[in-house]
């Protein structure tokens, strides 16, 4: 906000100068944790798991996306299943990386997973304290401007690179007093804001 009118937003969102993609785990940096991040809608919307590997050097790195949509199906999976999902995902990333699970972040909305998972393993995921939407926006920003952010390239994160593109505010609230973002393919980018939303002082962000 500048003398009372919003600017530098332009429409879209990121600047995906700011997403390194790498192509394997860094030798000089090793992996300490796994944090999750989850946004769900299995009724009427994508639901997307998020695994991201934060490393010594205090970087993050998104390890492996996992990516269901039930447009154009019949049969919608029930919680139970994505419960079951959510709990064979976890186990081929801790699988493969080897490291303890950390922060376990839901969408606080989503009642029916978080109280399905907790049912079936006895886990509960954390649900994130939400911000204002340009709040939470700005704090993702904060951490890829300062270049600490890094993809693996991987078939699977590709629609987290997908969504985050195309993201952008909606041009006719960006004089409001509170912008808009457009809702539309943007289950990762929730997911990715509340992972650093309800992990603002791991990641350095909030003092």
């Amino acid at each position: 906000m500048y003398a009372g009118e919003v600017i530098g937003l332009g429409d879209m969102m990121y600047n995906m100068d700011h997403f390194h993609a790498i192509d394997e785990l860094p030798k000089d940096d090793d992996l300490i944790l796994i944090d999750i991040a989850i946004d769900t809608g299995h009724q009427v919307s994508a639901a997307t798991f998020l695994a991201f590997g934060f490393t010594r050097k205090r970087n993050v790195i998104l390890l492996d996306t996992f990516y269901y949509s039930p447009e154009n199906k019949v049969i919608k999976k029930a919680p139970s299943e994505l419960s079951k999902d959510l709990k064979e995902w976890m186990g081929k990333i801790q699988h493969i990386y080897n490291r303890h699970f950390d922060q376990q972040t839901i969408d606080s909305a989503e009642g029916a997973l978080r109280n399905q998972f907790f049912k079936d393993y006895g886990v509960r995921l954390h649900p994130v304290v939400k911000k204002k939407k340009i709040d939470m926006i700005d704090n993702v920003q904060d951490l890829l401007a300062q270049g600490r952010f890094f993809v693996l390239k991987t078939a699977a994160n590709e629609i987290f690179l997908t969504e985050h593109k195309k993201y952008q505010w909606d041009a006719d609230t960006l004089q409001s007093d509170v912008p808009k973002v457009i809702k539309i393919d943007d289950h990762t980018c929730d997911a990715f804001q509340y992972y650093v939303q309800d992990n603002l002082r791991k990641l350095g962000l909030k003092y």
